[in-house]
């Protein structure tokens, strides 16, 4: 309990907490109310006092400030890139006229000095739940989302990291559901800004225009109708890098690829480990992969087990490619420490755990195989991802 209790301190220490009504950079923006915490960050909603637009402002702990530089750095060049020549050609040519490069846009950027202590600020665009907030609203109805919707979250995910890898060369490192949010349209944004004013009878209006069961509440009076064409964005690239970067650990755990497990380079096609991974969770409210352990030793034995369960044995090509194959792999290519395994078929496991139909188990099941590949320069591209049959049918 102490040392739980310590860490949580320690990341808090250098938090800087907001006054509602506080004023920064200059007063521009004023402080309105809080939206919620990252791991070394609070975000709150304030006005731009200039424009009289609302926008989402990231407070970093000040003992973060490396990683904060970075992030903003990351978010410059996703900004930067918007109109280049090669996006407009992907666009044109592969994925149709996208107005969006369904990525989170910085709008500023500064730092608030408190006490001689450095705050690095982030002003973006405000966004609404998570797609993990999603999930949980379907696994609330014991039911789980449309094929078609999921096909549609995963299109809008992989327009994002073409849009990432392909024109930017930032790989995310980190794609999750808490790292995908949803947009809010101008009448859910009124909602978000204006609660205090919002009263009962326009809710009871707004419910009774709609089917109770397809809209979830967020943010206690954020109207979220999931029949209605939801726009997705990948958030949170504080631990994203360029492609000419490599950091140490990558990815949690669940979303986890091979490469990064046994410590060989990594690439774009990475984040496309994690995304098919995210695709079978959104379908299914179960996550692809759950490793368990007392360790994370022992969590990565057993997603590596699993992993050989439903996509066999990795190379020795590959296996030698790894700083950390030693630590999980015999030389023959057995694992150390597991020794029994039972192979799984994907569709089989939709068909009977997740009364999916046998065509749609199939179809998906070869979208899902198509990214988990050992190595990620056997895996398809983002691109190659979003051409594939299964989002088309």
């Amino acid at each position: 309990m102490t040392d739980s209790s310590s860490e949580y301190d320690s990341i808090n220490e250098g938090q800087y907490e907001a006054k509602i009504g506080e004023k920064l950079k200059n007063n521009q923006y004023q402080i309105i109310k809080w939206l919620g915490d990252g791991t070394f960050s609070k975000v709150w909603l304030v006005k731009d006092l200039i424009t009289l637009s609302h926008y989402a402002l990231k407070i970093q702990s000040s003992q973060y400030s490396d990683a904060a530089i970075e992030e903003i750095d990351i978010l410059k060049i996703l900004n930067e890139n918007e109109n280049s020549p090669q996006w407009l050609d992907i666009q044109k040519n592969n994925i149709g006229n996208q107005q969006q490069t369904h990525c989170v846009k910085m709008v500023d950027s500064f730092v608030h000095i408190v006490n001689e202590t450095l705050h690095h600020c982030v002003v973006m665009e405000i966004l609404g739940p998570t797609l993990l907030d999603l999930i949980r609203f379907y696994e609330k109805k014991n039911s789980s989302m449309s094929i078609q919707l999921g096909k549609e979250v995963t299109k809008q995910i992989l327009i994002g990291l073409i849009y990432s890898h392909d024109v930017c060369q930032i790989i995310h490192t980190d794609i999750k559901p808490e790292n995908i949010m949803i947009e809010l349209n101008e009448q859910q944004l009124k909602q978000l800004i204006n609660d205090d004013e919002a009263d009962d009878k326009k809710k009871k209006v707004k419910l009774n225009n709609i089917n109770i069961g397809d809209i979830f509440i967020w943010k206690e009076n954020v109207l979220i109708n999931v029949n209605t064409e939801l726009k997705f964005k990948l958030v949170d690239f504080g631990n994203a890098c360029q492609t000419n970067q490599q950091f140490e650990e990558i990815q949690t755990k669940e979303y986890k690829s091979p490469e990064s497990i046994i410590q060989a380079q990594y690439s774009t096609n990475t984040d496309i480990w994690s995304l098919a991974c995210v695709t079978f969770e959104i379908l299914t409210n179960d996550y692809l992969f759950n490793p368990e352990g007392e360790d994370e030793e022992e969590e990565m034995d057993d997603l590596l087990a699993m992993m050989i369960e439903l996509i066999g044995p990795p190379t020795s090509t590959f296996l030698s490619k790894g700083k950390r194959s030693s630590q999980y792999f015999e030389k023959n290519g057995d694992l150390k420490r597991i020794k029994e395994l039972q192979k799984f078929t994907l569709s089989n496991t939709l068909i009977k755990d997740y009364d999916f139909e046998e065509n749609e188990a199939k179809n998906l099941e070869d979208f899902i195989l198509y990214a988990l590949k050992w190595d990620p320069l056997d895996r398809p591209s983002s691109l190659n991802m979003f051409l594939h049959p299964w989002l088309k049918q």
